[in-house]
């Protein structure tokens, strides 16, 4: 056996032989370190991977949070719409107002947009934009029900364009559970949330405005009002898995829940009270007070988003 395995061994031997020691231990020393350069090399590229990914996802909430201010104008835009189509024209100045700042939170979102084209989707979103353009030169509808139901749709293709965006940034696939979590509060929760207290804002202060109610509209703001504790129960329960995950809830949290328990009460003692006082300016002030607590949980969810992004 052993004389198969020098027989075997000896041209290699022999080789060696001819090399010398400087050279033998220079062979040695790249088949001990080869690997480990090969190693690291490829430990860098997946940092640098890594760290790419992450900063699509930060650039990403940034465009997220650039859409949520446009849903937010367009929001007011539609309550204040059904107000003074109802007939309460003490709301046009502020309607005015409102429009500016609609154009100023499309300029900023397309400003984040130029850099990542593909980041909204081509098939619908030159329509979107054709539409909130009309949107902020006050070219809407003139019946009150079709023109809330025109912004309606707006605010829902604006949603749309915030999971596309989360998607192709690739903020919607955050492999990590406390980024995760407030990813889902900030892109899958709040709109919804404010969406529903907004419906609820227009609707109902444009009723209030009426001497006369149809039932059927009081107890569709009724039902809308029902479907708020709906979202808020989803809302409670991300936020008690973000606290799973090693986070506290953001700032603002107690507020929002504190606002939007406000305004749910002043729906059922407006509506459920026919002897109730109307007033729709405070009805829809109130709704209003709600929507800014909401957004201002949103705002400390994204920034703590994008913080914890800059830290990878």
């Amino acid at each position: 056996m052993n004389a198969v395995i020098r027989t075997l061994l000896r041209p290699g031997m022999a080789a060696m032989r001819q090399i010398s020691l400087g050279s033998s231990l220079l062979a040695v020393l790249v088949l001990l370190f080869l690997p480990l350069v090969i190693l690291a090399f490829r430990t860098l590229a997946q940092i640098d991977a890594d760290q790419v990914v992450a900063r699509d996802e930060r650039a990403g909430a940034v465009v997220v949070q650039r859409l949520y201010d446009v849903v937010l104008a367009a929001q007011v835009h539609r309550g204040q719409t059904n107000l003074l189509l109802q007939g309460d024209g003490s709301v046009a100045t502020k309607l005015q107002d409102t429009r500016q700042k609609l154009r100023e939170a499309v300029g900023l979102l397309n400003a984040e947009l130029k850099p990542h084209p593909d980041w909204v989707d081509g098939d619908e979103w030159p329509a979107l934009q054709t539409e909130l353009d009309r949107m902020a030169a006050g070219t809407v509808p003139v019946d009150r029900k079709e023109a809330f139901q025109w912004h309606t749709r707006q605010i829902a293709a604006l949603s749309h364009a915030m999971n596309w965006a989360a998607e192709k940034s690739g903020l919607l696939l955050d492999p990590f559970a406390d980024t995760y979590f407030l990813m889902d509060l900030a892109v899958e929760q709040m709109l919804p949330w404010t969406e529903s207290l907004g419906q609820v804002r227009g609707q109902g202060a444009g009723l209030l405005a009426k001497n006369q109610w149809d039932p059927a509209d009081v107890g569709t703001v009724l039902a809308r009002a029902s479907q708020i504790d709906v979202t808020v129960q989803r809302v409670r329960e991300k936020v008690a898995a973000l606290k799973r995950a090693g986070e506290t809830a953001p700032a603002g949290y107690d507020e929002a829940l504190g606002a939007t328990r406000q305004f749910v009460e002043r729906i059922g003692h407006d509506f459920s009270n026919p002897e109730a006082s109307k007033d729709p300016a405070g009805f829809f002030a109130a709704g209003s007070q709600a929507i800014g607590a909401v957004t201002r949980f949103q705002a400390a969810t994204s920034a703590r988003l994008v913080e914890l992004l800059s830290q990878r």
